[in-house]
């Protein structure tokens, strides 16, 4: 019978364990950025001053990274209070687009901590600040259903927004307000007033179409009148140049006639005087 080896399982047990140390030292000496990100160096819980920007590094495995998204981001707030002069309130939904600065995260991780504690120490309360702030220039909480108002208001909002939360490194970039909701009691009363002022549209649109009507009665009435004026003077035309044709007419029949009479009553002879004297004509025998 052959003598197996003795294989001793114990003498494999140190390469395993360097190949998994020397895997561990690896991956601790290599940091991987993703994109829009940046990573900040700590040593011993000290922030080293060094910031790794997107891509592949190899760092000192002793030193851990906090990562800091600089992308653009969107945070939605729910029915914010937004006060008026009038000491109204309306209920708003506001969307607020902002990213963290690059350049500024080392700043951020030394005096705040990580992302997330940026966003709540810095972002949040400032955000919800400025977003209840900015309607106080408003006269009354139901302007807030004017298009223009709420442009104002927008714009003062993101003033706000950038003044108080710049320098910690956060950039707003948009305030956008989703929906606005009023007191219901103000809600149906701007309700009933924009009904009363579509009637009131309403009737000027009907006044307006009576008074085009009428105009256009008008119009035809003042064409028809020119229309048979001219008519009349046509006819009144006409009707003189018939009558001058006419009597053109009827002096030329009337002088023949005259002239056929004299020549069916001439006797043949000439006459022997002439004007109103006495002078004698030579009496002409004729013969017949």
């Amino acid at each position: 019978m052959a003598n197996t080896p003795n294989i001793q399982p114990n003498k494999f047990v140190p390469f395993f364990i360097g190949a998994i140390l020397l895997a561990a030292l690896v991956s601790a000496a290599v940091e991987v950025v993703d994109t829009g990100h940046e990573a900040v160096g700590t040593i011993f819980g000290r922030v080293t001053g060094e910031a790794l920007p997107a891509g592949i590094h190899v760092v000192n495995p002793l030193k851990r990274w906090t990562h800091f998204s600089t992308l653009k981001q969107s945070t939605l707030f729910e029915g914010v209070q937004v006060p008026a002069r009038d000491q109204q309130k309306a209920a708003m939904d506001i969307s607020v687009q902002w990213r963290l600065s690059p350049g500024m995260t080392k700043t951020m991780r030394s005096e705040t901590g990580t992302q997330e504690d940026v966003f709540r120490v810095h972002f949040l309360p400032n955000a919800r600040s400025a977003l209840r702030d900015a309607g106080r220039g408003t006269e009354k909480v139901e302007d807030f259903y004017d298009q223009t108002k709420i442009d104002e208001y927008r714009l003062d909002a993101l003033e706000a927004l950038r003044r108080d939360i710049s320098a910690v490194g956060i950039e707003v970039i948009d305030v956008l307000v989703r929906d606005v909701s009023l007191p219901p009691i103000i809600a149906q009363a701007v309700e009933v007033k924009k009904q009363r002022e579509q009637e009131v549209e309403k009737e000027r649109a009907e006044l307006e179409r009576v008074r085009l009507e009428a105009q256009q009665q008008v119009a035809k009435a003042e064409a028809d009148k020119e229309a048979a004026q001219l008519e009349a003077d046509a006819r009144k035309i006409r009707a003189e140049a018939e009558a001058f044709a006419v009597q053109r007419v009827n002096r030329e029949l009337s002088a023949d006639y005259v002239s056929y009479i004299r020549a069916q009553r001439w006797n043949g002879e000439l006459p022997r005087f002439t004007g109103g004297g006495a002078v004698p004509f030579l009496n002409i025998p004729m013969e017949n």
